[in-house]
């Protein structure tokens, strides 16, 4: 199946992925009932690497930093953003199921730590 050739409702969204005290910090959707990278949906007029930051800090507490996954240039008539390392485009609701959406458009980025402080469950729907 190409997903990309199905006339679907698509819906743009992040994960930020960390190595996090030597291991992946994942948290647990309690919807769907998976671990998965923090992240969620983009909101509107917003860019997607700042998105990541949100969405992680909102489900962790963690303050994170977006790292590229190539090096960007700096100008001056441009502004670069953070380049994710991937994106997918995946199923999350059968077509004509759910009004909101039904595949995902996902950018994957790598983040880094600035501030564990506030390490817990921020997000009522994740563990």
């Amino acid at each position: 199946m190409v997903l990309s050739t199905q006339n679907a409702k698509r819906c743009l969204t992040v994960v930020a992925w960390i190595l996090y005290k030597e291991r992946v910090l994942l948290v647990k959707h309690k919807k769907l009932g998976l671990w998965l990278a923090p992240g969620g949906h983009v909101e509107e007029n917003e860019l997607p690497h700042i998105a990541a930051k949100r969405e992680f800090e909102e489900e962790t507490g963690v303050k994170v930093a977006i790292i590229s996954s190539v090096i960007v240039p700096e100008g001056t008539a441009s502004e670069y953003l953070p380049v994710p390392f991937l994106s997918n485009l995946h199923v999350i609701n059968k077509p004509r199921r759910h009004s909101f959406c039904e595949q995902h458009y996902c950018f994957c980025y790598f983040a880094k730590v600035l501030d564990d402080s506030g390490l817990h469950e921020q997000d009522e729907g994740v563990e």
